[in-house]
This record gives C-alpha cells, sequence and structure tokens, in this order.
C-alpha cells in the first residue's frame, strides 16, 4: 500500500528529553510516521555529538533525515505528495516561499508552539531599555504575523494563542493541538518525596522558563529582570552541578 510522503522542515532533531516543544514535536512525528512516510528536514548543515541520538531517535521510527542544502531542498520538494509542516514561524520564513514556488499545490502548515511576539510584549514590560524590547516586539509581530498570512494552517498550541492570532490575521486557517505527556503508571508516595521541594523540568534557552527559575530562587522578585535570566540561570545550573 503507498503511504504519502510528508515533509518536515525544523531547526535540526527533537531533544525531546530536554525541551517540551522538542518533546511536543517527536510525539507528532511518531504518531503521523504510522501514517506518512516522513521526510525530515533540518536547517542544520551538520549534527553535532549530542544531536547524533535524536537523529537516531528519528531513523528509529523510519525517518529518513537530509541536512540543509539548497540542492537537497529541491530534490526533496519534487518527492512530497502530502504536504509540508513547519516547526517554527522562523523556519518557515526561511523556506517557506522557496518551497511555495517549487511546490505550489502543496498545502503548508506552520506550528508556531506560541506566539513569539505577544511572549516579547509581556516581557518588554520589564525590560531595562523598554523602548528597544517595544521595537523589537514590533519587528517580531510583523515577520512572525507575515508567515502566518502565507501559511495554509498555522497550529497552535493553546486556545488563548488562537484566539489572539484569529484577531490580528482574521482569515487565518488555525487549529489547535495542545501538547501532550505520557502519563506514569507509577510515582513516588508522597511520603517518599523531597520536603519543601521544587522539581522544575524546562530549558533555559526559552526566556520563561528562565523567569520562572528565578521566581523560585530570587523569594521576594515577583517580576524578574529577562536582561539578567540567563547569567542568573547559568550561575544555578554551575551551583547544581558543583553540588
Amino acid at each position: 500500500m503507498h503511504r504519502r510522503t510528508l515533509l518536515v522542515v525544523a531547526p535540526g532533531p527533537p531533544d525531546f528529553d530536554r525541551h517540551a516543544g522538542s518533546r511536543r514535536l517527536y510525539a507528532w512525528l511518531q504518531i503521523l510516521s504510522a501514517e506518512y512516510e516522513i521526510a525530515f528536514y533540518m536547517l542544520r548543515p551538520r549534527l553535532d555529538a549530542e544531536a547524533h541520538r535524536y537523529a537516531q531517535a528519528l531513523r528509529a521510527l523510519g525517518i529518513r533525515i537530509q541536512r540543509h542544502h539548497a540542492m537537497a531542498l529541491e530534490h526533496l520538494a519534487s518527492q512530497i505528495d502530502h504536504g509540508v509542516l513547519f516547526e517554527f514561524f522562523h523556519t518557515a520564513e526561511r523556506l517557506l516561499p522557496s518551497l511555495r514556488l517549487l511546490r505550489p499545490d502543496l498545502p503548508m502548515a506552520v506550528s508556531c508552539a506560541d506566539l513569539h511576539y505577544v511572549r516579547e510584549a509581556r516581557a518588554a514590560v520589564y525590560a531595562e531599555r523598554p523602548r528597544a524590547a517595544r521595537a523589537k516586539v514590533r519587528r517580531t509581530r510583523r515577520r512572525e504575523l507575515g508567515v502566518y498570512r502565507r501559511a495554509d494552517l498555522v497550529v497552535t498550541v493553546t486556545e488563548a494563542d488562537r484566539r489572539i492570532l484569529t484577531r490580528a490575521v482574521s482569515d487565518a486557517a488555525t487549529a489547535v493541538v495542545p501538547s501532550t505527556f505520557p502519563v506514569a503508571q507509577e510515582a513516588p508516595a508522597f511520603a517518599q518525596r523531597i520536603p519543601r521541594s521544587v522539581l522544575f523540568v524546562g530549558g533555559f534557552r526559552h526566556p520563561p522558563n528562565v523567569d520562572a527559575m528565578l521566581f523560585f530562587l530570587l523569594p521576594g522578585r515577583a517580576t524578574p529582570h529577562p536582561a539578567n535570566a540567563a547569567r542568573r540561570a547559568s550561575e544555578y545550573r554551575g551551583r547544581r552541578a558543583a553540588a
């Protein structure tokens, strides 16, 4: 039985045990690979040492991985007969126009994870240079919404993001697909847990995660400054590594 082919474009193989967004994409690929042949096109020109095990996890699903190269993209585009899924707006910003020229017949969807300009706007309130932060928000909004206007479908994680998007781009076709995680069948009893402890799972490349850690690490400071977030998070990780 012929299986249709789907092209997935992302920055790199999803590091699913480190970032929630990567876990979400990997879960999608697990589901989609049962139905479609998947060609995974990554923007990274090469795999570093850490990425090899994530690439192997995709290959175990039968997914073909192609590194970024203009000729490779043109060749892949000729093989796709179902559609294209972009992970993040900035990925689609780079390649959606080219793929439109190569294959105007293919539907193209963008998974936005969250609305970047909305997140930046919330952080701008606490920025040390608010005018520069607000200018960045305007640039991101213009770029991001420009991509969504060109897409055939935009997938958000939450209904709240979908509503904000449709107010900004009224004719956008949207869908909400929340993140899903396997439910543990067994968990430690309450008595086995460390008293007064917090387990935080998240990547520090995502600024709101750094802010969340600062909220717990700095008592009485409910509005941490994002400008100091990366340095303080690095110090925190250093203390944990030395412990």
